[in-house]
């Protein structure tokens, strides 16, 4: 469940409970679990921490019962900036982090850019520097997983594709990510089954590049002048091989 705390200005703490207990109801909506004391929990608009911590949360684990619940909160800068702009209050990751230590099925994984990385410490005590990992482009091996798990029994990649998306991304998921769908896109405007070859990540390289351009401008204008002339000539040998 998204909450796009950058475009509205206006979102305060109660807004991002109210957005995580719908997530929640929406998780178990999906999985049948039973909704009825759930429901009848109205939130209290003045009290929405001692509601959504409290009664919610409770009955929420005793709906759950051995199951673990996690959050998974993506461009987690936009709340260090929701923070400095008074718009969620200064003890907010206080908050949370009380929220995950009182229950043990109960945790909390966040995600931001590695432009934000030096921000990490505002959102202590739920996020210490011990506990960070960096996501590094993931191996070749991990690659043919990606590539041909997830569409087994539409479609299979053959090897030589494989590695020619491989060369073509170093692993980055970004840009594995959209091979992937361009590919799948591919044999959704065929008829019948077969594996995918090189050739057709080749046709499909040039869109993958094309919905990449705003990250390598983002790249691009992160790096320093020796950086750029080492990617030039780089490119440059790329080019020419």
């Amino acid at each position: 469940y998204a909450v796009d705390l950058d475009k509205n200005q206006g979102t305060k703490s109660r807004d991002l409970l109210l957005a995580l207990a719908e997530a929640i109801l929406n998780m178990m909506i999906e999985r049948n679990m039973s909704l009825s004391r759930l429901v009848m929990l109205q939130p209290d608009a003045t009290q929405m921490r001692e509601w959504f911590a409290g009664a919610f949360m409770d009955e929420t684990i005793k709906v759950a019962r051995s199951h673990r619940l996690v959050f998974l909160l993506d461009d987690a800068d936009l709340l260090i900036k929701a923070v400095r702009e008074g718009r969620l209050p200064d003890d907010y990751f206080t908050f949370l982090q009380d929220l995950m230590s009182a229950r043990s099925h109960v945790g909390i994984v966040l995600a931001l850019d590695s432009r934000y990385e030096a921000d990490i410490p505002l959102m202590s005590p739920l996020a210490e520097v011990p506990s960070v990992f960096r996501l590094e482009p993931i191996s070749e091996d991990e690659t043919v997983w990606l590539l041909r798990e997830p569409v087994k029994g539409f479609y299979s990649v053959n090897d030589e594709a494989v590695k020619a998306v491989y060369r073509a991304t170093g692993g980055y998921p970004r840009l594995l990510q959209r091979f992937g769908y361009r590919l799948y896109r591919l044999w959704e405007g065929r008829s019948g089954s077969g594996a995918l070859t090189a050739e057709d990540v080749k046709a499909v390289t040039a869109q993958v590049y094309n919905l990449s351009e705003s990250d390598f401008e983002r790249i691009w204008s992160e790096t320093n002048r020796n950086e750029r002339l080492v990617l030039m000539a780089i490119t440059q040998l790329q080019y020419a091989d």
